[in-house]
């Protein structure tokens, strides 16, 4: 959905596409622009996906975030 927090992620990343859920001609159409994409273009989404993950969503930087939390309640 495009108010999702995965749809967030998404496009916070630039690192792929969100359509409607259950939307059949928009999934089509995203599928139809990712095919006619450069190679170049699709390496970049992917780069971007992992750049994400990792300054985001790693076990690493997650860990940082929960003591940080505990370290302002203490």
């Amino acid at each position: 959905e495009n108010e999702s927090d995965v749809a967030n992620i998404l496009n916070d990343a630039k690192c792929g596409f969100v359509v409607e859920p259950e939307n059949i001609d928009s999934l089509a159409i995203a599928m139809q622009q990712v095919y006619n994409m450069e190679k170049s273009e699709l390496e970049n989404l992917g780069m971007n996906g992992r750049e994400y993950a990792v300054l985001n969503l790693s076990k690493k930087i997650n860990l940082q975030k929960v003591v940080s939390v505990i370290e302002n309640l203490v």
